[in-house]
């Protein structure tokens, strides 16, 4: 069984090898066909009853893919509601994790 951590609470280590196989589902064209799939069902899923369910099945997807890589793989979750007041600070939009620009 797999369990999504925080993403607060990553190491990282941890977020280096969530970026290496972000960077192989990129070269390999998965997160282009996630990309496409979740424009071409935008308008349909959300403001829907469908919303969460779509999202679950989806990333529960997104990470079988990413398995195939690291069979370790999970895409942490993000309680925002700790960074709401300063978002710019938050250690999650670092560039050594997914942030940055």
């Amino acid at each position: 069984m797999h369990i999504r951590r925080s993403a607060h609470s990553l190491s990282p280590d941890e977020w280096q090898q969530i970026g290496r196989v972000l960077a192989q589902m990129h070269d390999s064209g998965d997160i282009d066909r996630f990309a496409r799939a979740h424009q071409a069902l935008f308008e349909s899923v959300h403001g829907s009853t469908t919303f969460f369910p779509f999202h679950r099945k989806f990333v529960q997807e997104f990470e079988d893919i990413g398995r195939t890589f690291d069979p370790e793989f999970t895409v942490p979750y993000w309680d925002s509601t700790r960074d709401y007041r300063s978002p710019e600070s938050s250690p999650i939009l670092r560039g050594t994790t997914l942030g940055g620009n």
